[in-house]
């Protein structure tokens, strides 16, 4: 007679985990893992029959939870809720036990909660308080401590050990080595007593010492092993006999990876000629070997041993080696430099910088020019007054002076003369340098000279300042070196030398390079826009160009004190100030362009520690308090207001644009109507003054605006040429 019909179970992917888990855990709790394995050969197609004989059960119990999983799933296969007293713990009492354990402390200056204290607290049990620790995992009597590396390169010192660990590469051998150093050797006053029916091990609580030893192990994590010996002492000798030891004791087919720390004894000389030896041992190194090279460097150069140029230089060299090697794939598995951890590199920061040479005082003073060129004629040598009158006017460096060519004078398509050289330290080749047609006919007299002394040799091979030495065609160029040796040589049999105030000048100042300072500071106060100046320069970037922008003391304390006077706040009104009472930190803070915002001075604390870059008004200067401008931003002020204009006028024109972008980028009619009447009373102001009086501010004007021009990276508008008497209407 057949069975009654069983229900089909049919299992999902996510169920089918969930019950195998279930049932292979050995966390799970018993029942739960028989029911979880229940189901699962009910969804092989096992009969109730098949399944009790399998798992010792009865059939009616297969067909329980057969039934009940049909039914509930998951859910069915946990145990019911059983009649029984209710809950005298309520859910609230939990939550302010558990929140009170991780929110305060106990009192009377407790350390932490005890079981009994917060019984005491909060009017519990304390076996109630205790199983509520336990369902929630708190033990506020352990207290674990851990630690932040502050080391930027820890995740990928971490990646390269732990990587080593996990996959090494094929046929080597990975071990990790250390070393136990001060080991005691103890042993007891009396022997030990062996262990006896009812009586423990007995030793003395006393010992004798005999000395220490040193402890060298390496151990492979893969099988467990471990090579380990003891030697006397903790030398680099200890460390290369176990070395050896190792060698011997791993075959010979297999390499060694060493992951070892940064223990002074693993790279001393000694060491490292041994591992170059024995190619198949490789060292991890770390970044704590770079960093110990590299103070290694500063504490030479400290000591006077090696240069801070040599320093600079050997850093440099090591950072491109580095990085050649890791270019060429040499640290892949099976390269010469197998092994080598990522961080084991010299990076740009490590480098140290090139000293400068100080701000102040690199160009010469005029009066002191004009008595170094009085001295040119005591010159014997033709090409040394040449190259030293071209370094005055062009301002080139000593190497682009010694390497001119012989054709290295034209002239533009209005017939001025370009002098033609090479930037060597910026390698640009072919720069055209606009000169004076003094310096022209100085370059064609040398042209001459030197096609009598080599009228041979073709042009495009001849020197213009060809040396004596070993040059019979005049290809050779005078060196860099040369040209300042008798430079130095000049300077020092000149007269004293006396500035302006009668006092002596220090003539070591006097150098080739000064040249080319006072030709960027002459053009500098001259008024020679920044951009063209760093045209002429030849500089990459404004930087450095900028720092021939200082305006001398007393013009700049001159243009200040007549701005100041006048001042204007946001609604136009005068700001009424005595020149006479300015502080000198008033002057400071304009010689170095104050805190400036885009169309005149800011005052906003926040702002001012910013530098100017940190607006909270979102530069909305014309309803801000803290705002003050004057006659040297009129052009800003202008050309701000014409940016207002035409911004609102496109976007009243434009079609397709939402509502609310429109809205958000819409200039308001109040701010318009603020610049419009804060030109307006400016303007007014400037009409009022005499006509002397108006010369003087348009020279103060210029020349704060002139220093204000160097000082880049300021937030700034694009500046109109609008003239200081002229306002938009």
């Amino acid at each position: 007679m057949p069975g009654p019909s069983v229900e089909p179970i049919e299992l999902s992917a996510a169920e089918r985990a969930v019950l195998e888990g279930w049932a292979r855990r050995r966390t799970t709790a018993q029942a739960l893992a028989l029911r979880s394995r229940i189901v699962l050969a009910c969804a092989e197609g096992g009969t109730n029959a098949g399944i009790a004989t399998e798992f010792g059960i009865t059939r009616g119990t297969v067909a329980k939870w057969r039934s009940r999983f049909a039914v509930d799933r998951l859910e069915g296969l946990s145990d019911e809720a059983r009649p029984g007293a209710p809950r005298k713990v309520t859910d609230a009492q939990v939550e302010a036990v558990i929140g009170r354990t991780l929110e305060e402390k106990p009192p009377n200056g407790d350390t932490h909660w005890s079981s009994r204290s917060m019984a005491r607290a909060s009017g519990l049990s304390q076996s109630t308080v205790s199983r509520m620790w336990r369902a929630f995992g708190l033990k506020p009597h352990l207290v674990e401590t851990w630690k932040l590396s502050t080391d930027p390169l820890f995740v990928d010192k971490v990646r390269d050990v732990v990587g080593v660990y996990l996959d090494p590469p094929e046929k080597a051998i990975v071990l990790c080595v250390d070393e136990k150093s001060q080991v005691q050797a103890l042993d007891r006053t009396a022997p030990v007593l062996p262990l006896m029916p009812g009586t423990p091990e007995r030793m003395t609580h006393d010992y004798v010492r005999h000395g220490t030893t040193s402890l060298f192990a390496a151990l492979d994590p893969t099988s467990g092993a471990v090579i380990a010996q003891t030697y006397r002492r903790h030398r680099h000798q200890e460390f290369l006999r176990f070395l050896k030891l190792i060698d011997c004791s791993v075959p010979k087919g297999y390499d060694l990876h060493l992951v070892l720390d940064n223990y002074a004894t693993h790279k001393t000389p000694a060491v490292k000629n041994w591992l170059l030896r024995h190619p198949r041992f490789h060292l991890h190194l770390r970044r704590g070997d770079i960093e110990a090279f590299l103070n290694r460097l500063a504490y030479l150069e400290s000591i006077g041993t090696i240069t801070g140029d040599a320093r600079i230089r050997t850093c440099r060299e090591v950072r491109t080696v580095l990085t050649r090697i890791r270019a060429l794939g040499l640290t892949r598995p099976g390269g010469l430099a197998s092994g080598l951890g990522d961080d084991f590199a010299v990076h740009r920061d490590d480098i140290p910088a090139q000293p400068e040479p100080a701000e102040p005082h690199r160009d010469l003073p005029p009066e002191i020019m004009r008595q170094v060129c009085d001295q040119l004629d005591s010159l014997t040598s033709a090409e040394m007054r040449t190259a030293f009158s071209l370094a005055i006017d062009t301002g080139r460096r000593p190497e682009e002076i010694a390497a001119l060519g012989f054709d290295c004078l034209t002239r533009d398509a209005d017939g001025a003369p370009l002098l033609i050289y090479t930037n060597h330290k910026g390698h640009r080749l072919g720069r055209r340098l606009p000169i004076g047609e003094n310096t022209a006919d100085l370059v064609v007299t040398q042209q001459r000279r030197v096609r009598g002394r080599f009228p041979d040799t073709p042009i495009a091979e001849l020197a213009l300042l060809p040396t004596d030495r070993r040059n019979p065609a005049g290809r050779r160029p005078i060196t860099a070196f040369s040209l300042s040796f008798h430079h130095r040589t000049w300077v020092s049999r000149m007269p004293t030398l006396t500035t302006s105030d009668g006092v002596e000048f220090d003539r070591s100042r006097i150098v080739l390079y000064a040249y080319r300072h006072t030709y960027a500071q002459r053009h500098a106060d001259a008024g020679v826009p920044i951009d063209v100046l760093r045209e002429l320069m030849d500089h990459r970037k404004f930087d450095t160009t900028r720092q021939y922008y200082r305006v001398g003391e007393q013009r700049r304390r001159e243009a200040v004190d007549r701005l100041t006077a006048l001042q204007f706040d946001r609604h136009g009104n005068r700001v009424w100030q005595q020149a006479q009472a300015l502080l000198d930190t008033a002057h400071a803070r304009r010689a170095i362009g104050e805190v400036a915002v885009p169309f005149g001075i800011c005052a906003e604390p926040s702002n001012v520690t910013a530098g100017g870059q940190a607006c909270p008004y979102r530069f909305r200067c014309a309803g801000c308090d803290h705002f003050r401008t004057d006659v040297s931003y009129l052009p800003e002020l202008t050309s701000y207001l014409d940016d207002l204009l035409r911004t609102r006028e496109r976007l009243l024109a434009a079609a397709d644009v939402d509502d609310w972008a429109r809205a958000e980028a819409m200039p308001s009619d109040e701010e318009i109507t603020r610049i419009r009447r804060l030109i307006g009373r400016v303007s007014a102001r400037l009409d009022e003054l005499t006509a002397p009086e108006r010369t003087q501010i348009d020279d103060a004007v210029a020349t704060v605006r002139r220093h204000r021009a160097a000082l880049l990276g300021m937030p700034r508008l694009r500046a109109g040429a609008v003239p200081t008497g002229q306002a938009t209407p």
